[in-house]
């Protein structure tokens, strides 16, 4: 006994281009762009990242400063010597 079933997977509706199948509210793609939008997105977009690296190395920097200027205490530098670490 053979069952066939019927193929209303989306994935093959979309893959044969039937987007009125997939989505019952499919509107026309939006031919109208705003391009000040764009621009206005793209500079958005580059700011945040400069900012971004920025803070990420002020952190990387803060950090580092931290680090080297916090007094390690004489206990841990005889353990290192004792250790034969090469600091």
């Amino acid at each position: 006994m053979n069952i066939l079933a019927q193929n209303s997977s989306p994935l093959a509706a979309l893959k044969a281009g039937d987007r009125a199948g997939v989505l019952t509210d499919a509107r026309p793609a939006q031919d109208k762009v705003s391009v000040a939008a764009v621009v206005l997105l793209s500079a958005l977009a580059v700011t945040l990242t400069i900012i971004g690296v920025l803070l990420l190395g002020a952190v990387m920097v803060g950090a580092w400063w931290l680090v080297s200027h916090i007094p390690v205490p004489a206990a841990v530098w005889r353990l290192v010597h004792f250790v034969q670490l090469k600091l």
